[in-house]
């Protein structure tokens, strides 16, 4: 059990104690508004700091040296961002200065946790600066807080290794599924004696997606209209949004977000209702062209050109209509829907254990910094430094 000083609230030799006296603390400037400043460095700019971070730069310097810049407003306020040299601090945040007794990267990983600031703020929360500095907090001595930086550095350094192996398993599974995709459906799956098909590229038929296939966007339900014991799911852009006490198609459809994550393809179940912000694509003739077949060919297809609107993206039937769709024979179909499913089951496995390493590596990060300020992380360096 960690050893307590005399408040009984923090580890040996660390002092109970309010920041504000090891802290200066300023607003950012709210005449530098990050719309009309550079985005890029010039040689007369010197870095400033927004809600965002570290992504303008601007004609002054306020502060030299390190500091800690809060996003003061909006709904990732609490974010922090290390500071150092020549920088500004602009609109929407909040400039802090350690002082002699406070570490700067140290006091960066005691800021850089959201939850750690006292907020207020419904519609647009911000953070009190002042209260949160106010409260009291466990601090070790200066040498003890380095110390916790250089195992947290070290400790992390290796996460951060684990999470970019993550991302590169990530992009090159997206890539094995673009390339199987385009593979597939240009008929080198199947081409060339591949498997037992003997393709004939020339009994592939070429169609426009409004001639192969009925497109319509059906009637929205609001939120208000649905429920939550409702026995029937509700398809919207992005997959199933909530539950209603009807439905309105009663086989699987395959459906196109036509906003919100525009040209994401989803597989409705059985006896779901299907809201407006999906185009539901179905098969005018299930002889010809089969649903699932249908739905992997919208994934290879690109569907750039019929993406309209600048504020808010979407597709439509007119726009969606004209694009063309290549239909193999039906057993062709089918034999190009199970090699794809064979590939695709492999696939997922592989990105179900990269999810599983990344809930670990998000446990192991909030179990250090839990370590860190309960002082655990420190207890055997401070048992043989100060024993």
């Amino acid at each position: 059990m960690t050893a307590t000083n005399k408040s009984g609230m923090c580890p040996d030799g660390w002092s109970l104690d309010s920041l504000t006296s090891y802290v200066t603390h300023k607003s950012g400037d709210s005449k530098i508004i990050k719309g009309k400043q550079s985005s890029v460095p010039d040689s007369d700019l010197v870095q400033g700091y927004s809600a965002s971070g570290p992504d303008v730069w601007v004609k002054q310097a306020q502060y030299h040296g390190p500091g800690i810049v809060v996003s003061a407003v909006g709904a990732r306020c609490g974010k922090t961002f290390l500071a150092d040299g020549q920088w500004t601090a602009i609109a929407n945040t909040h400039a802090i200065l350690p002082r002699d007794g406070l570490d700067p990267k140290f006091f960066w990983y005691v800021t850089n946790r959201e939850e750690w600031w006292v907020k207020s703020g419904t519609a647009q929360p911000f953070v009190k600066v002042k209260d949160t500095l106010e409260r009291p907090f466990c601090l070790p001595p200066v040498n003890e807080q380095r110390e916790i930086v250089r195992i947290l550095e070290e400790q992390f350094s290796r996460l951060d290794a684990a999470a970019a192996s993550i991302a590169a398993v990530r992009r090159k599974a997206e890539q094995f599924r673009r390339s199987l995709l385009n593979t597939a459906f240009t008929g080198g799956l199947t081409h060339r004696g591949a498997r037992h098909m003997n393709t004939n590229l020339s009994e592939w038929e070429s169609s426009s997606l409004l001639e192969a296939c009925e497109l319509y966007q059906p009637k929205t339900i609001s939120k208000a209209e649905m429920s939550s014991d409702g026995a029937f799911p509700v398809y919207g852009a992005n997959g199933v949004i909530g539950r209603h006490h009807e439905f309105n198609h009663e086989s699987s459809e395959v459906l196109l977000a036509c906003r919100g994550n525009v040209g994401t393809v989803n597989v409705s179940q059985p006896r779901s209702w299907i809201n407006g912000n999906a185009m539901v694509c179905k098969p005018r003739d299930e002889r010809r062209l089969s649903k699932d077949f249908l739905a992997l060919a919208l994934q290879a297809m690109d569907l750039r050109s019929a993406i309209t609107g600048t504020a808010q993206l979407q597709i439509t039937r007119s726009s969606l209509g004209p694009l063309r769709i290549q239909i193999p024979p039906l057993n062709e179909q089918r034999e190009i829907v199970k090699i794809l499913a064979e590939q695709f089951s492999h696939q997922i496995a592989i990105l179900a254990s990269a999810d599983e390493v990344e809930r670990k590596v998000g446990s192991l990060r909030r179990s250090l910094l839990h370590a860190t300020f309960t002082g655990e992380l420190t207890k055997e360096w401070r048992e043989k430094n100060n024993g």
